[in-house]
């Protein structure tokens, strides 16, 4: 999510000093101008899948910044088609994939910060779905050489995730 993010092919780990740092490294929202801060990014993309991500943060003077996440991304319904009936036998599938996460950071010194983002993840494709937990860590340091930052992200740790359902018996 974002322009300026998409603009640098991703690489926003050590850039990141706004509302899509949640996304990127949650340690970057500490960064962030103002008290608080909203996004909202929708995508159409080919085939009418909708990627959505909305996204909001406060900074709490003495405490740090608290913030939540949502991510959607959504295949719409389709014809089930099969070697027999190409043109659609009449069931129809879909897929999603949702995320909402909650997070905290802090700026430990004027010169290092620390965030953490806790998620929930689901997925699901026609009959089976999966669902699991994960953690983003992120870690900020704006280094005394003319200010360079030193930005680190490990994202979407947690626990393992399989689908189950019906569609995967045969």
């Amino acid at each position: 999510p974002g322009a300026r993010a998409l603009g640098m092919g991703n690489a926003y780990v050590a850039v990141s000093d706004d509302i899509y740092s949640t996304y990127f490294n949650p340690a970057g929202i500490t960064r962030a101008r103002g008290m608080s801060q909203v996004a909202f990014n929708h995508s159409n993309w080919l085939a009418d899948v909708n990627y959505d991500y909305a996204a909001g943060s406060v900074n709490i003077d003495g405490l740090g910044t608290l913030f939540a996440t949502f991510t959607s991304l959504r295949v719409p319904k389709d014809e089930v088609r099969t070697i027999d009936f190409p043109e659609g036998d009449g069931r129809t599938w879909d897929a999603n994939s949702l995320v909402i996460g909650v997070g905290y950071a802090r700026s430990l010194t004027d010169k290092f910060s620390i965030g953490f983002q806790f998620k929930y993840v689901q997925e699901s494709i026609w009959n089976s779905s999966a669902s699991g937990l994960a953690l983003d860590v992120g870690t900020y340091y704006v280094t005394p050489f003319n200010d360079l930052v030193i930005g680190a992200s490990i994202s979407n740790f947690g626990t393992k995730m399989q689908l189950s359902g019906r569609d995967l018996r045969l």
